[in-house]
């Protein structure tokens, strides 16, 4: 046992390092932008450098966030392993032996929606397999990308009809 804790930590699990749409935030600057930009929807990975989970995890957060991200939909990282106030903030326990890691959560509105993994009514972690299938399953990942992507589309409908309304005027205004 004392052997393989000194390979990990000697050797760690490579860091991913392939194309990603995910911001990285330290410190309060996620709950900063969840203040500023509530309509946003975020998936947030609270996770920790040293956790050969979260970073076995990495890659299929970076293809969710390929796939899924648009200007409504965002995707996240905050590091909780070095920083204790944010995990306790979050909710999470970051021991070494914490099953917590990583920790997804689904923000709507300003608001956690959705967390994995959960904790049972005795505050037992139930485990969770970070895949992308089960990713795409229990945050309904197809439903909230077309809902968030239908927001954004009314947003610009409504920007271009306000702008066509303007010119309307404006042309109208010169005709008189």
């Amino acid at each position: 046992m004392v052997f393989f804790t000194v390979v990990v930590l000697i050797f760690p699990e490579p860091a991913f390092k392939g194309p990603e749409n995910i911001t990285y935030f330290k410190g309060e600057q996620f709950f900063e932008e969840l203040e500023n930009n509530p309509r946003t929807t975020w998936m947030l990975e609270c996770y920790a450098a040293w956790s050969p989970t979260c970073q076995r995890f990495a890659s299929v957060f970076a293809d969710l966030s390929l796939n899924y991200s648009h200007n409504h939909f965002k995707f996240g990282k905050l590091d909780v392993g070095t920083n204790d106030k944010l995990a306790k903030r979050l909710g999470i326990n970051t021991s070494g032996t914490s099953l917590e890691l990583p920790t997804l959560i689904l923000f709507q509105n300003g608001k956690p929606v959705i967390r994995r993994p959960v904790k049972n009514n005795k505050g037992k972690v139930i485990p969770f397999q970070f895949t992308m299938g089960n990713m795409i399953r229990d945050f309904d990942m197809n439903v909230i990308y077309e809902e968030t992507k239908t927001k954004a589309q009314k947003k610009q409908e409504k920007k271009a009809e306000a702008l066509g309304n303007n010119e309307n005027a404006e042309e109208e205004k010169k005709d008189k």
